[in-house]
């Protein structure tokens, strides 16, 4: 999904949205150089093999101002 189509998804302006992703990135000193996402994807749960309920896995988000979000899953879980 692009842009426009998440934005009008939403039921917001790209003009709204474009204003505070610019200033939440200059805040940050972090301007993308593409409207791409950074997504990783997950396994497909229909696939067979190990579930992530049963895997190890790691998430770490650099939210800025020095605040970082960190989601982990052991094995033993």
């Amino acid at each position: 999904m692009g842009l426009p189509a998440f934005c009008a998804a939403e039921g917001l302006a790209l003009s709204t949205f474009s204003l505070w992703r610019r200033k939440l990135n200059s805040s940050r000193g972090m301007i993308p150089n593409n409207d791409a996402a950074m997504f990783v994807a997950l396994p497909d749960s229909n696939i067979p093999g190990p579930s992530l309920a049963t895997t190890q896995w790691d998430v770490e988000l650099q939210l800025g101002a020095d605040v970082v979000l960190r989601l982990r899953r052991g094995e033993s879980c």
